[in-house]
């Protein structure tokens, strides 16, 4: 059998100024993310990480934007992780002046990471709830399916959680 707590039972919690100060003092921990590094070229090596960084710094502005940077962000979200993949029913043109008309040519895969797709995924959140609720939620399909593919367990948590918040059916990877 378990056992029952009766409100009775409890002792009054009393928050006062001194429990309060002893609790600010065990919680010092601060997120700090920088100073980076300084770079100076921009090669394959630093790209994402210089990227990412850029991508934070927006990220703190994006209430400061107009509006239309929220829909441009989830365009350049969906074109970054499904560059590279077929999708069903999109073909593009081989050339004009081909015999075959429809030639499914697939563009290179642009390489992501897993902190550079979470910094995506705080703009599509706020995308989410900003207007942007349908376009958010496109893209957050399309985030799913690459996080799938990377096999990026944070990023697929992620967009999960945010796929429940928008009240949508779970994500069916195929």
């Amino acid at each position: 059998m378990g056992v029952v707590f009766q409100p009775m039972s409890l002792a009054p919690a009393s928050l006062t100024e001194s429990a309060l100060r002893r609790l600010e003092e065990c919680n010092t921990k601060l997120v700090n993310w920088g100073p980076l590094p300084q770079v100076e070229v921009l090669n394959a090596q630093n790209r994402l990480k210089v990227m990412t960084a850029l991508l934070f710094v927006y990220n703190q502005q994006l209430s400061l934007l107009h509006k239309s940077a929220l829909e441009h962000l989830c365009k350049v979200t969906s074109k970054l992780v499904t560059q590279g993949f077929n999708k069903p029913g999109h073909h593009q043109r081989s050339s004009y002046g081909s015999d075959s008309s429809f030639v499914p040519r697939l563009l290179p895969r642009i390489p992501v990471s897993s902190q550079f797709l979470l910094e995506f995924m705080h703009g599509i959140y706020f995308a989410m709830f900003n207007d942007f609720s349908y376009i958010a939620t496109q893209v957050l399909e399309d985030v799913y399916n690459r996080c799938c593919f990377e096999n990026y367990s944070d990023v697929l948590l992620v967009t999960t959680a945010y796929q429940e918040l928008s009240s949508c059916q779970p994500f069916r990877s195929g």
